[in-house]
């Protein structure tokens, strides 16, 4: 049973469903949900690239394109870098 000030946080690679688990995971509990992709858009809206430079290291791919682009050891370097910006 969820308690009101329960969050639940589900991490993965691009396109591997966390959204989709996201979306059914609320619909189950009845509670809201966010994604991290809108929270990243957001973050982008008042985050300078000169001073968060990882928050954009992806900014112009979508998800086919970004992990036809780099390999797994460069999404993972990605990943990691960007989450020191956010």
């Amino acid at each position: 049973m969820t308690k009101k000030n329960d969050i639940y946080l589900i991490g993965g690679a691009p396109t591997v469903g966390k959204s989709t688990i996201a979306k059914k995971l609320s619909e189950e509990l009845t509670i809201p949900w966010i994604s991290s992709d809108f929270i990243r858009s957001f973050m982008r809206l008042t985050a300078p690239p000169k001073r968060y430079p990882h928050l954009w290291l992806h900014k112009n791919y979508d998800a086919q394109k970004y992990l036809q682009t780099f390999t797994a050891q460069q999404i993972v370097k990605n990943q990691n870098q960007e989450s020191l910006d956010t």
